[in-house]
This record gives structure tokens, sequence and C-alpha cells, in this order.
């Protein structure tokens, strides 16, 4: 990938997560009390959910890291085809 091309990749992302977060201040102008407090305890839980699981299993983080390094090493142009061959090759 060019860094031409990477560039324009990052400036869309960034512009992707600002409308996202627009989007999220807008809805939450839209909640009542009550729906927000509901958003709020479901984003609780999720999280508390999702730590409970990294601690039970402590190698997912290592698969991760070791994943990313993986990509950032070989720079693949198709991350996903990337990923199927490196999550297959580790079977």
């Amino acid at each position: 990938m060019s860094t031409s091309t990477s560039e324009e990749v990052i400036k869309q992302e960034i512009l992707s997560q600002r409308l996202q977060a627009e989007t999220r201040k807008k809805v939450a102008l839209e909640l009542s009390p009550s729906e927000l407090k509901e958003v709020a305890d479901a984003a609780v839980a999720t999280t508390e959910e999702s730590e409970s699981y990294l601690a039970a299993h402590p190698e997912l983080q290592e698969i991760i890291a070791n994943f990313a390094k993986a990509c950032l090493e070989n720079k693949p142009d198709n991350v996903i085809d990337f990923a199927i061959k490196y999550f297959e090759e580790k079977k």
C-alpha cells in the first residue's frame, strides 16, 4: 500500500470516527434519563463480561499481540486473507 493510500485510509478512518462520535452525541441528547441509564448499565455489564472473559482466557491477549506483531512485520495488503493463513498455520 502506498503512503498516499495509507494516508487516505487514515483520513477516512478519522472522519468515520468523528461521525460516529457526533452520532452518539445526538442519540444521547434524544434519550430520556432512564434510557441513558439503561445504556450506561448495559455498557458497564458488557465491560464487566469482557474483563471476566479476558481474565478466564489470558492467552487471548498474547494471541492478539502476536497477530498484530505479524501484521506489522509483514504489512499485508489484505489483512483478512493474512489472518486466515496466519491462524490456519497456528492450528
